[in-house]
């Protein structure tokens, strides 16, 4: 079909074909990103996106009507797809320096993440109003900036940490500017999703806000084992804060859960990495137990058979650098402490 060939015409069939390839062009950058595999493709389409301003009916638009509401909401579906592809192309471009088909994963230099760094800022500057932080309303929105920062953290805890979990090869200086960009990006990300959750709640099924839940949580996660083992040294409302935040996140995947069999794995995950005190504290609040029904139970034996591509998905939060079969769903699964049992 030539889907990323130079269009000739301008007719209807090569505007099909056009969005088409951008589509598919996304979607297998966001599968190679989460997968931890290499990318599927190494080139973008050949015709760029078009302006939205210019060619607003190129993308055209999704509009919105609320129940009991007579007024109808574009979306600015055309603005949100070009900054979402863009931002896809990107990450492509981390598959293509990290993800091999001869090893497991290649480590990033410090150099290459300033370089995606700076073009993660340009993408970040360069939005249009509708999407700029003050005035994202829609969930398409919000998880935009989700995705933006996730990939921020990602990108420099990667370099924070090698294989074995120690610091890597970095100087103070670097290892400083790193760890303030996971920080800063951390905190963008926890206040979008309960801006998400105080607008939207968590009850409509997203795909991706399984992901950024999960991610988070693992960001949690780390600083509440921290404190499970010297809390004395610790402020009381410090422990209080990352348990909201962490309540929050299984508040989130328990609702997910209710519709998408993703959610139910990725919330049994969760749990079982939860100790016993910190479970009885988050399930006060959030319903955590394992599902008392056969129906919704998960069978870890035939999971990696039965769920062979849902098997291969990365655990939310894992580093660049590590190897991806350790953060492999299947691999959780079967881990000999049999994580689901």
């Amino acid at each position: 079909m030539r889907l990323f060939a130079p269009r000739v015409d301008h007719d209807k069939f090569e505007h099909a074909k056009s969005f088409t390839a951008w589509g598919l062009s996304s979607w297998l950058s966001l599968q190679s990103y989460y997968y931890l595999k290499p990318p599927c493709l190494l080139d973008i389409p050949a015709d760029p996106l078009p302006d939205v301003h210019g060619k607003s009916e190129w993308y055209g638009d999704i509009v919105l009507n609320y129940p009991e509401d007579g007024n109808h909401y574009m979306t600015d579906f055309g603005h949100g797809m070009k900054a979402l592809s863009e931002l896809r192309v990107i990450q492509n471009e981390i598959g293509v320096m990290c993800f091999s088909k001869f090893e497991d994963s290649k480590k990033m230099p410090w150099g290459a993440a300033l370089h995606i760094q700076a073009k993660l800022e340009t993408w970040y500057r360069g939005l249009p109003t509708q999407l700029q932080p003050r005035w994202i309303v829609h969930p398409s929105h919000l998880l935009l900036h989700c995705e933006y920062h996730a990939v921020l953290i990602t990108l420099f805890r990667s370099q924070i940490y090698s294989e074995d979990g120690g610091a890597r090869s970095l100087t103070q200086n670097q290892l400083n500017t790193a760890q303030q960009v996971v920080t800063e990006a951390s905190v963008h990300l926890e206040s979008i999703l309960r801006i998400y959750y105080l607008r939207h709640s968590f009850e409509s099924y997203d795909s991706t806000l399984t992901i950024f839940l999960v991610h988070l949580a693992n960001l949690t996660l780390a600083p509440i084992r921290q404190l499970e083992q010297g809390p004395a040294s610790e402020r009381k409302d410090t422990s209080e804060a990352l348990l909201s935040t962490l309540i929050l996140c299984f508040n989130g995947l328990y609702e997910q859960s209710k519709s998408a069999y993703i959610a139910i794995v990725m919330l049994a995950l969760m749990r079982k990495q939860l100790s016993a005190e910190i479970r009885n504290t988050v399930g006060r609040y959030v319903t955590i137990e394992e599902p008392e029904s056969d129906t919704e139970s998960i069978d870890e034996t035939n999971f990696e058979y039965s769920q062979p591509v849902l098997s291969e998905l990365v655990l939310p939060g894992a580093s660049l650098s590590e190897d991806p079969k350790t953060w492999r769903i299947k691999h959780l699964m079967d881990d000999s402490g049999k994580i689901l049992a």
